[in-house]
């Protein structure tokens, strides 16, 4: 199960090993992968993104080609938190659809920094 293998990547992040920036790029990379392309609920996102937060944050990962897409970022905001077809359902607690947006939202702002350069044009004639 790859939660089980994020779970252990988490406790490796805490205890704060180092990893080399080419490590964390891949690993950011997969993480993605799971986030946007496979059926996971609002918790297990929730995990993923903190995990995706910790391998970007405060590392300059642009330097080993790290660049991100802006549209499945956008893509899961809108699907979860504005729209009543996808995302979150009426069985999801408040909180948890809460936690999940602060989450999404503060991996944006760490994520945005790898946005491609034509990504600015791109989101501003989407919205």
């Amino acid at each position: 199960n790859a939660l089980f293998h994020i779970g252990l990547l988490t406790r490796y992040l805490e205890l704060k090993y180092p990893i080399t920036r080419r490590i964390r790029a891949e690993l950011c990379n997969l993480c993605l992968v799971l986030l946007f392309e496979f059926p996971t609920d609002l918790l297990q996102q929730i995990t993923v993104m903190k995990v995706i937060t910790k391998l970007i944050k405060n590392e300059n990962l642009s330097t080993v080609g790290l660049e991100l897409e802006w549209r499945p970022f956008y893509n899961l905001l809108k699907s979860t938190h504005y729209s009543c077809k996808d995302g979150a359902t009426q069985m999801d607690q408040k909180s948890i659809v809460g936690t999940h947006a602060s989450k999404l939202i503060d991996l944006i702002g760490k994520a945005k920094v790898y946005f491609k350069q034509t990504s600015f044009k791109e989101i501003l004639d989407e919205i």
